[in-house]
């Protein structure tokens, strides 16, 4: 049996910087961190969040910062 752990918060930080760095989308540790705090934190969620926050940015000629963010998440829940 293999028990499979859910990532800690530093590893968390390193995906989800690398997952932006893999699109090239800029994104300061201090939007990531407002992210994590307000996602389901796992891997494939993480994911998709910057993906659609970076497609969003594009459509609406943004910034990724702690307002848009907070847009879109407090969107999604209403």
């Amino acid at each position: 049996v293999i028990n499979i752990k859910t990532p800690g918060d530093d590893l968390l930080m390193k995906i989800a910087k690398k997952i932006s760095k893999d699109f090239g989308i800029t994104i300061s540790d201090e939007v990531l961190n407002y992210i994590m705090n307000y996602v389901t934190r796992d891997v494939s969620t993480l994911s998709e969040t910057i993906k659609t926050l970076d497609r969003l940015a594009m459509q609406k000629q943004k910034s990724i910062t702690i307002p848009f963010v907070r847009n879109y998440i407090f969107s999604k829940q209403e």
